[in-house]
């Protein structure tokens, strides 16, 4: 699986009891940069003996570890807090040749992680239980609060520092123990943290690095001595470690990808709004939940949006990240890249226009390409490609390039959407009275046919006459025939459903299978 000269190109290695662990797989995989292909390290993919080897030391450790106070706990991670700010630079630096970030967008990240530890080592009032002494007659109620065990996370790609530091500093801050796996395409960036964690004061055997793929993650599934799972990724992945981590009495929380939508009405303001849905979009690549999937544009300015969003997507620089703080980077890998491709061609067919076209002269090297625009001249089933179809911008000689594609649907008249792939994030931009009028009302099911608008909105359960779905953000269509769910953004900013501007019957916006 590896064609890298393992004497020119650095080994990956575990981090097991405190020490660098060279792995007994026989099976490797290259780490490009996805900027320009260069291998710049190969990664083991660690066997099940491995990971429980891993699980067990980190059981061990947990004996005193646990026993540990919270307040130097704490202070553990107030240590490792400045160390992070120290080589900021640095590990943004790592970021952007392994994952394609642009410098600027890597470092922003590390700032996340960043704020995760400072959450963490607030532990010691988190911590605090609660009592209540006259529950009945001489009877005493006090709540207490005790770490679990061996805890695991499994990361993605797209956040390779802000994914970890939800999971292990909260973990580790409470007593716990972890193994950590970081995304096989982005294992550099733990082994410069490990480097930070040691600094610290971390004692050897609280946080346990395994890199590898499936087998890894079926050991901290089925091992009994793993007592939870943290995980961020695809939704196919996502539904098998829920099941089977759930199966094996584990506390599972399972974090999966999302679509997102934005409703621009006629009294928006455009050249804003074009502003922030491109930031929104080409953040991270379009490599994130958070980011858009679909806008939908009111009729009256529907021309005027599109024409400003194709100029601005034009003028977006993109290029080698590691050689220039581009706008844009490229996408993790080549098959994501040709999935695009074949997204674009699939909404050609589909009888799409095609207004922006950057598939022409694409190089071999690196996974860029520049923006795609796809105008839909008829009603119906337009497939919007997941989390790899990414938008893009202009174009440099000589160098690849990535992006994703605009769609403008032919919808009933007061309604044209434009599903932008991967573009938002930031939840739907109503004008200021439609705001006013439906900031205190509770959402509601939509009726057949109708459209409801939630934004950003996570885990509200929706309730209607003989049907119910999951709504975590953007438009929801009713279900034809079973329950489904549309997922989005985290962020609970609510309007009820405006007839006058959003009622129609429903489009053709629909999630394709999870690849």
């Amino acid at each position: 699986m590896s064609s890298a000269n393992a004497s020119t190109v650095p080994t990956i290695k575990n981090f097991i009891g405190g020490e660098w662990v060279e792995s007994t797989s026989t099976e490797f995989i290259d780490v490009p940069n996805p900027s320009n292909g260069t291998i710049i390290a190969r990664v083991p993919l660690a066997t099940r003996e491995e990971t429980a080897a891993a699980i067990d030391n980190a059981a061990e450790t947990f004996k005193t570890w646990s026993r540990v106070s919270v307040i130097k706990r704490a202070k553990i991670l107030f240590t490792l807090q400045q160390l992070l700010e120290r080589d900021k630079d640095e590990l943004g630096d790592i970021i952007t040749a392994e994952n394609g970030k642009p410098h600027d967008e890597a470092v922003a990240e590390v700032g996340r992680g960043i704020e995760n530890v400072m959450h963490a080592a607030s532990i010691p009032n988190l911590l605090m239980g609660d009592s209540l002494s006259t529950v009945a007659t001489d009877v005493e109620v006090t709540n207490y609060r005790y770490p679990i065990g061996v805890t695991s996370a499994i990361c993605p790609f797209n956040f390779p520092m802000m994914v970890p530091f939800w999971m292990f500093p909260m973990a580790i801050a409470c007593g716990n123990t972890m193994v950590l796996k970081p995304s096989e395409k982005t294992p550099n960036l733990m082994n410069k943290i490990v480097d930070l964690v040691v600094e610290a004061g971390l004692p050897a055997g609280v946080l346990n690095i395994v890199q590898g793929a499936k087998d890894v993650v079926n050991e901290l599934l089925e091992n009994p001595t793993v007592k939870s799972v943290s995980f961020v990724g695809s939704e196919g992945v996502g539904r098998y470690v829920y099941e089977h981590g759930t199966a094996n009495f584990k506390r599972v929380q399972a974090l999966t990808g999302a679509k997102n939508h934005t409703i621009v009405l006629s009294d928006a303001d455009i050249a804003d709004t074009v502003t922030k849905t491109l930031s929104g979009g080409f953040g991270s690549a379009g490599e994130r939940c958070m980011a858009g999937s679909v806008i939908l544009v009111e009729d009256g300015v529907a021309d005027e949006f599109i024409a400003k969003f194709t100029e601005a997507a034009e003028a977006i620089t993109m290029g080698d990240t590691t050689e220039e703080d581009y706008y844009l980077g490229p996408v993790i890998r080549k098959e994501n890249q040709q999935r695009t491709f074949k997204y674009i061609e699939d909404g050609v067919k589909a009888g799409a226009k095609l207004i922006l076209d950057g598939r022409e002269g694409v190089p071999e090297d690196g996974l860029l390409r520049p923006s795609d625009h796809l105008r839909a001249c008829q009603p119906g089933h337009v497939h919007l490609g997941r989390r790899d179809l990414r938008p893009g911008g202009r174009h440099h000689p000589g160098q690849g390039s990535a992006g994703g594609r605009c769609l403008r649907e032919c919808a009933p008249p007061g309604q044209r959407g434009l599903p932008v792939h991967r573009f938002g994030g930031l939840g739907p931009l109503l004008p200021r009275e439609h705001r006013r009028r439906h900031a205190r009302r509770q959402p509601r099911c939509a009726r057949p046919g109708g459209l409801l608008l939630l934004l950003r909105l996570e885990g509200l359960l929706l309730r209607g006459p003989a049907r119910q779905w999951q709504g975590l953000g953007g438009v929801l269509h009713p279900p034809q025939g079973r329950d489904r769910s549309v997922q989005a953004g985290p962020f609970p900013v609510l309007s009820g459903g405006d007839r006058r501007s959003v009622s129609t019957r429903r489009l053709s916006l629909h999630q394709t299978p999870a690849a």
